[in-house]
């Protein structure tokens, strides 16, 4: 049920070449799943066979990794919305109920450099939970994407209440996760992306307050956020139309 497949989501790219935007992402509820069939196998097979034009893509809770980050950088020039937050098999602190074997989120810097590179475009990305990007992967981002307007790199999402639901339902509250990242982003940033206008660092304890001033003074008019309120939709089309 809900499975989507290699030969599914090449057909549809194979038929559909002036696609421009993708919803694959998954849920976590008492009733909804996680994408785990979305997988970089079924993304490398979509974009072998089209998505020239994709511009925004939500991957939001799914089993994809890397290689479908270095896909998109070779085959979706265009790409400006990217959400790959939150893995299907999250053990990093977002991922409900997850089983104590899951695999962690793959991003690596080496894939969101590639992304960069190929995918200069990119005006909006969400990393939230891509726990092993550092620096690095921003320095990259600040590089390559001069229209970059909205950034999540915030850590995990573990408040008071939902810790309490894990308690009822019989689960160990999972500890605080929290990002890498250091003020050495946060100068990459403010040296090289003008355009941009909301970032979130919500559980990034080794950003300090004073890079944040320094960055929100050179950039008049961002919003910055140092807690999690909940996943904004990437979507244009769904949300707009």
């Amino acid at each position: 049920e809900g499975a989507v497949s290699e030969d599914s989501l090449a057909t549809l790219s194979r038929n559909c070449q002036d696609l421009v935007e993708l919803d694959l992402s998954g849920c976590w509820d008492e009733w909804s799943s996680p994408m785990y069939t979305v997988t970089d196998a079924v993304l490398q097979a979509a974009t072998s066979c089209g998505m020239t034009k994709l511009e925004v893509l939500d991957l939001y809770m799914t089993e994809t990794s890397d290689l479908t980050l270095f896909a998109l950088a070779a085959t979706c020039p265009g790409l400006r919305r990217l959400d790959i937050s939150t893995s299907a098999s999250d053990v990093e602190g977002e991922g409900y109920l997850c089983p104590r074997d899951a695999e962690a989120r793959t991003f690596t810097d080496e894939g969101l450099a590639a992304l960069a590179r190929g995918c200069h475009r990119l005006e909006w990305l969400n990393i939230h939970m891509c726990l092993r990007l550092t620096d690095k992967a921003i320095a990259a981002l600040a590089d390559h994407c001069r229209q970059l307007s909205y950034l999540d790199m915030s850590g995990a999402n573990m408040d008071e209440g939902y810790q309490a639901f894990l308690v009822s339902k019989g689960a160990k509250p999972k500890p605080q996760m929290v990002g890498q990242y250091t003020d050495t982003s946060m100068l990459a940033l403010k040296a090289a992306c003008p355009a941009l206008r909301r970032l979130n660092v919500a559980s990034c304890p080794n950003i300090c307050s004073s890079s944040l001033s320094d960055l929100q003074a050179s950039r008049p008019g961002l919003e910055v956020q140092t807690t999690r309120i909940g996943r904004e939709s990437c979507l244009e089309l769904l949300l707009n139309g």
